[in-house]
């Protein structure tokens, strides 16, 4: 975010917050070898915003840390109370249906623990249990079943240890996270990538179309997200409820147009007069209409 605004020569003050010492540390290096020098950093929690005086944010990116915190609501209210009137959010939760088999195999970990040996709990040792485990899993297992996840296998020990062996974290289906955000005064404006939440995706069928019409968009979504069942995460745009209608970017505006951003010539004349692109994404492949 820092690199794009600077490079747009939008100036703009950003805040990065964390508990980590160990993060941050990274963050700072990767903004020092770059020499980004609109960042402000600081160590803390996101439930201590409201009173570290911070705000109000024009836009605020919260990845992956709601679905790990022991009270989600609190941790949005505590984004939501130094959030401009006007501004924006950004946010990523774990989805539901995507992270089958995931919880099975957390509790059968925590299982193997509880009947361990001391020495056997290091997180060295945790590591190993659960790697033994994988290699035991037999072929009608949810999680081998599972094609949209696959950070246990090419993400090394911090993929396995965040996937299956982190102490706290919950998924949501599309209902449960509207409800979330609908808690905390917020609305959703936008869920990315906007394909993946519109059951026309799928289905070709005029008549199943045509029923699912009648939806409103989170209910629609959320048939989408039954109908894929491959959606491992949400990552969502929120505004204010009062603000949500006018934060919601045109289809018709020009500067709104999606880039394709890709290094071979090969590719985009590929596409060139194509009606049709073929996407696969966690285990399922699609083909996407390709607007004028």
């Amino acid at each position: 975010l820092a690199q794009h605004l600077a490079d747009a020569g939008c100036p703009a003050d950003i805040v990065y917050l964390d508990l980590s010492t160990a993060s941050r540390a990274v963050a700072e290096q990767r903004a020092k070898v770059r020499g980004l020098g609109n960042i402000t950093f600081m160590t803390g929690s996101l439930l201590d915003l409201p009173g570290l005086g911070l705000g109000p944010f024009d836009y605020i990116d919260c990845c992956g840390v709601l679905h790990h915190l022991a009270d989600p609501p609190a941790g949005l209210a505590a984004l939501t109370a130094v959030l401009a009137p006007d501004g924006g959010m950004g946010i990523m939760v774990y989805g539901a249906l995507g992270r089958t088999g995931v919880y099975p195999m957390q509790a059968m970990l925590k299982t193997l623990a509880a009947y361990a040996p001391a020495p056997a709990l290091t997180a060295t040792a945790q590591l190993a249990t659960a790697r033994d485990l994988l290699k035991q899993l037999p072929a009608t297992n949810w999680l081998r079943r599972n094609p949209a996840i696959g950070d246990h296998l090419a993400g090394g020990d911090a993929g396995l240890a965040d996937l299956l062996l982190h102490p706290q974290d919950r998924a949501y289906s599309v209902p449960e996270l509207a409800a979330l955000v609908r808690g905390a005064g917020l609305e959703i404006t936008g869920l990315i990538e906007p394909w993946r939440y519109d059951p026309a995706s799928y289905l070709t069928d005029p008549g199943l179309l045509h029923r699912l019409e009648r939806l409103d968009p989170i209910a629609r979504a959320g048939f989408a997200e039954q109908l894929a069942g491959n959606l491992k995460r949400h990552i969502v745009y929120l505004a204010h409820r009062d603000c949500a209608r006018t934060a919601v970017a045109r289809a018709d505006d020009p500067a709104m147009v999606p880039v394709l951003r890709a290094d071979s010539s090969e590719l985009v004349g590929a596409l060139r007069g194509r009606s049709t692109l073929k996407v696969g994404v966690d285990g399922l492949e699609v083909r996407l209409p390709v607007p004028p």
